[in-house]
């Protein structure tokens, strides 16, 4: 007989979510990013992790295609991401039940070593 207690399927969901989304204990902070090709008009993202390879995870309303090249501007807020050219490595829907409010996109920037930041400057 099995004897494992049962959990209500909302808590399931929601240890499911964080283990798929695990956005941990990182105080979310706004940066600003600027997208290719012209990197014009800069957006405030939600900057809600950074990787210890220096990738940042960043929340927004809509997806950005991946490999699209983008640049992260010096931000007063945070001392987290570092300014500079980024590759989009990852893009998924957000999945906690938090998100099912309002969509978001998770993302993960990598920074880019190989991008001509003469040109993008």
């Amino acid at each position: 007989m099995d004897r494992t207690p049962l959990l209500p399927s909302s808590v399931l969901a929601q240890i499911d979510a964080l283990l798929i989304d695990p956005r941990g204990s990182f105080s979310p902070q706004p940066i600003a990013l600027c997208r290719a090709p012209d990197f014009a008009t800069a957006q405030v993202v939600t900057l809600v992790t950074v990787h210890d390879d220096g990738a940042l995870v960043v929340v927004l309303a809509e997806p950005l295609a991946l490999e699209e090249t983008c640049w992260v501007e010096k931000s007063t807020h945070s001392d987290h991401a570092q300014p500079g050219p980024y590759l989009v490595s990852e893009v998924r829907e957000g999945n906690r039940p938090e998100d099912t409010h309002a969509l978001c996109w998770i993302h993960v920037l990598r920074p880019d070593p190989w991008a001509d930041t003469v040109a993008l400057t």
